[in-house]
């Protein structure tokens, strides 16, 4: 109810392509929404990703063996996050290809270099959402749970598929706190 609060705040406050342009500056609604698709991939992959990474391996019994093995658990946690975003990068190029062929909302070479380094560092960012999700995979057991209801919320507060200046003013904070409002303002920009 909060994601449609926010749709009909950016509505009621005579939404139209000249007021989307005036609150985010960017052109086209389509490929503002595309792009908040493509990101959603990355963000639940973070969620669902780093508190599994803990979880599968308890479930499996080797996290006592990985606990106590002499080896650098944060970059063993840093790949095992890593290689869940990475297919959220997959994602991302292929909602980008869907995008440019069912809509023609293609990115210039010079834009899509930009993204890229946009990407990159939204998912060292991204990391940190991974490790908190471990940590609590850990304490709570159900991370999964925590991921599904984190996610609508990432969704509404990031500026996935409406502009985060939509957003009361007060919510506007807590959006500029998550990793992924940046990425994507990032390669929007």
């Amino acid at each position: 109810s909060a994601g449609a609060y926010c749709v009909l705040h950016f509505i009621g406050q005579g939404a139209s392509p000249s007021r989307f342009f005036d609150l985010t500056g960017y052109p086209s609604y389509i490929a503002f929404v595309i792009l908040g698709v493509a990101f959603n991939g990355l963000g639940m992959s973070a969620l669902e990703d780093g508190g599994n990474a803990v979880y599968e391996e308890e479930s499996n019994g080797t996290w006592d063996v990985l606990a106590l093995a002499p080896f650098n658990r944060f970059v063993w946690m840093f790949a095992k996050t890593l290689a869940g975003l990475v297919t959220g990068f997959v994602d991302f190029f292929a909602v980008l290809l869907l995008g440019s062929v069912v809509f023609g909302v293609t990115p210039t070479w010079h834009g899509l270099a930009v993204a890229l380094v946009g990407i990159a560092l939204t998912l060292l960012a991204l990391q940190g959402v991974g490790f908190f999700m471990a940590a609590v995979g850990l304490r709570w057991k159900q991370p999964f749970a925590l991921a599904f209801l984190l996610s609508p919320v990432i969704v509404l507060l990031s500026g996935m598929m409406f502009p985060v200046q939509a957003l009361p003013a007060w919510l506007q904070p807590i959006s500029a706190a998550i990793p992924l409002t940046h990425g994507l303002t990032i390669v929007r920009d």
